[in-house]
């Protein structure tokens, strides 16, 4: 229940979810780019919750808002770059 979730005792959002996320979004309610964007900031600034790989999320987000790749694609890219790997 989101209303029960504090900052001393977050919800956690897996990477998983924030790529599944997106692609409802984009699927599902044909929602903009921006609109996208402007949900998974959201996410990652809400004190509630606990996002994993916060910072490869965040660099993910911002890869996605200055390139044509979706969210979910900027998030596999930045989590292989994370790990030293040139392609993925």
């Amino acid at each position: 229940m989101i209303e029960a979730l504090s900052a001393d005792d977050p919800g956690f959002v897996s990477i998983v979810t924030l790529a599944e996320i997106t692609w409802i979004l984009t699927t599902a309610c044909s929602a903009s780019r921006d609109e996208i964007g402007k949900v998974v900031e959201n996410l990652l600034r809400t004190k509630t919750l606990v996002v994993q790989l916060s910072e490869i999320a965040w660099k993910a987000l911002a890869a996605y808002r200055k390139g044509v790749a979706d969210y979910a694609d900027c998030l596999f890219e930045r989590l292989g770059a994370a790990n030293e790997c040139d392609a993925t």
